[in-house]
Parts: C-alpha cells; sequence; structure tokens
C-alpha cells in the first residue's frame, strides 16, 4: 500500500511540473525553432537590404536570399508608354474587349507592342541610390536575383536597360552565372512529375496554376512570363539544387507578396515579403488621368514605324 502511495504521489508531482512548465512557456515546443512568415510595405530599397542584412546576422550570409522584381521596383521606364502601368491598363482593355485604344486585338499583339517599346524604350531606377544598395548587398556576400515576369523574348532590351542603369545581377546569383542557356517549361500538368517541379501536385491545385509557359534563367534575371512567382521561385530552388533559411523578397504589386507567402506558408524558411510602393504615385496619377497623351504617342509611333518600313520595302 505504501509504495502505491508513492507512486501515487509521483505521478502527481510530475503531472503538476508538466502543468506548470507548459504555463510558462518553456516545454518543448518553446524550444522549437519558430519560422518568420512577414508581409510588409515599404518605400525603400535600403529598408529592405537592411532586413537581408537582419538575416545575415541569424544565419550567415550564405543562408540569406534576395529577390527583387525589375519593372516598378527596381527599375521604371521613362514614359508612360510601355511602362507597367501601361501594359496593366491594355490588358484590362482586353479582357473587357474594349478594342478602341487597344494596341491589338489579343494578349499575343500586346506582348508583340510591349517587345517593341522594351526594346525602343529607356528605363530608370526607381531609386537614384538603389543600384549602389544592391551593388552593396552583392559586395558583402549575399545571392540576389531578379524575378520578373517578362518573358524570354525581350530578355536582350532587359538585361540591356539593367547594366546601363548600374545593376549586374551576374556577380552573385543562384546557381552559375550562366543559368540555363535555353527556355524551359517548369513543370507538365498533363504529366506532373514533382521531383522537377519543386511543389507537388496538390499544391499546383491549390494555386490553380493551370498550364505552364516557357521560363528562363540566366545572369541572375528569372523571366517567368507572367506565372505564379512563389511557385517559380519553388522551382528554381529546385533546379539549381539551392536552400536558404531565409527569403527576401520585394514586389510592387500586392498579388506577388500573397503568393510568395502562399508558396513558402509550409517550409522551414523564414521569409519577409515588401509591397514596394516607391512608384505609387506614378501608377496613380496615370490610372487617374486621361489617355490622350499615350495614346497619341503610340500612334505617332505606330506611323513612324510603318513609314521607316515603306521606305525599307
Amino acid at each position: 500500500m505504501e509504495m502505491i502511495v508513492k507512486l501515487k504521489n509521483k505521478l502527481i508531482a510530475a503531472a503538476f511540473l508538466i502543468i506548470l512548465v507548459s504555463g510558462l512557456g518553456i516545454g518543448p515546443e518553446a524550444h522549437a525553432k519558430s519560422t518568420l512568415k512577414e508581409k510588409l510595405v515599404t518605400a525603400s530599397i535600403e529598408e529592405v537590404a537592411k532586413r537581408v542584412r537582419e538575416y545575415g546576422k541569424v544565419h550567415g550570409k550564405d543562408e540569406v536570399l534576395a529577390v527583387f522584381d525589375l519593372d516598378n521596383t527596381l527599375l521604371a521606364m521613362t514614359q508612360d508608354l510601355g511602362s507597367d502601368q501601361w501594359f496593366g491598363w491594355q490588358a484590362d482593355l482586353l479582357s473587357q474587349k474594349s478594342f478602341r485604344w487597344a494596341v491589338g486585338k489579343n494578349m499575343g499583339d500586346l506582348l508583340r507592342v510591349q517587345a517593341l517599346l522594351f526594346a525602343a524604350g529607356d528605363m530608370r531606377p526607381t531609386e537614384t541610390g538603389a543600384p549602389e544598395i544592391i551593388r552593396g548587398l552583392q559586395s558583402e556576400g549575399y545571392k540576389t536575383i531578379v524575378l520578373t515576369s517578362r518573358g524570354h523574348s525581350v530578355r536582350s532590351a532587359t538585361e540591356r536597360e539593367i547594366l546601363r542603369n548600374g545593376y549586374d545581377f551576374r556577380k552573385t546569383p543562384l546557381g552559375s552565372t550562366e543559368g540555363f542557356g535555353a527556355e524551359w517549361m517548369p513543370y507538365d500538368a498533363a504529366s506532373f512529375k514533382e521531383g522537377e517541379a519543386g511543389f507537388s501536385k496538390e499544391e499546383w491545385t491549390a494555386w490553380k496554376l493551370g498550364e505552364a509557359r516557357t521560363v528562363s534563367y540566366q545572369n541572375g534575371i528569372y523571366m517567368t512570363q507572367g506565372m505564379h512567382k512563389g511557385a517559380m521561385l519553388r522551382h528554381l530552388l529546385k533546379k539549381t539544387d539551392e536552400d536558404f533559411d531565409a527569403i527576401v523578397f520585394a514586389d510592387d504589386h500586392e498579388k506577388h507578396s500573397i503568393r510568395m507567402q502562399e508558396a513558402f506558408s509550409t517550409r522551414g524558411e523564414e521569409l519577409t515579403t515588401y509591397r514596394y510602393s516607391r512608384e505609387d504615385p506614378v501608377v496613380e496619377r496615370f490610372q487617374k488621368n486621361k489617355k490622350t497623351a499615350v495614346i497619341r504617342k503610340w500612334n505617332s509611333l505606330k506611323e513612324a514605324v510603318r513609314s521607316s518600313l515603306d521606305t525599307v520595302f
């Protein structure tokens, strides 16, 4: 009987200790590694760089990846015609089947015109000091890449403007500088292979990815042709056989921050996404104003191109 009483007392004491420890928050779960996921807004590339360095102090520089969107994040067009906001307006016209001011009858037409405007147009840094900030991260050893919704067909014009404005993402890319020489399909919806895609069929379904389009990755610039940026980053990490403890992502479109958070919500990486807002006043001005000037400029350019072709042929 005495032995039973002692055993009962020990069990009661053990139970009390477990309750006490749990209440103080120092149980086993309190010692588990927490994974930070935060979604912020900033108008400063320096703030993004600061977060990269904060992660670097915790995890080490080799374990942090900085990912930047291009249009209206690192660079912006010097005119409205061909800008990110102009493209959005044109895409809306097509979706509404309002063709009076549209530059084409379908998305293929719009993309061809956009390619022409990229080839002929100039871009500027969204912030005067942004190229130096990125160079600073690279000189410290942080891996940095561009993840853009642009397609491979405008790679030449894209790389020209990136370099002309003082950026160079060949310095600390994912994988090799050369990347992958040709375009490729990130997945096949008909015969899905998780080992190649970098995400599961269930995730493909949940994210409503649909059919894949070709992507390309060279010189630290990842061109994803309008696809889900979170899924495409997962795919590139798989293809380059790289992994990180922390990722920092900056993009002017809220939907891309949401999709990045979605893609990494169940993974172990710490993730900070920034909705970059520096170009918001420029975008809002374009959206609110009449489009007379940009329509006139497009018509003038179109006539000039036709005249040049008539002269040549």
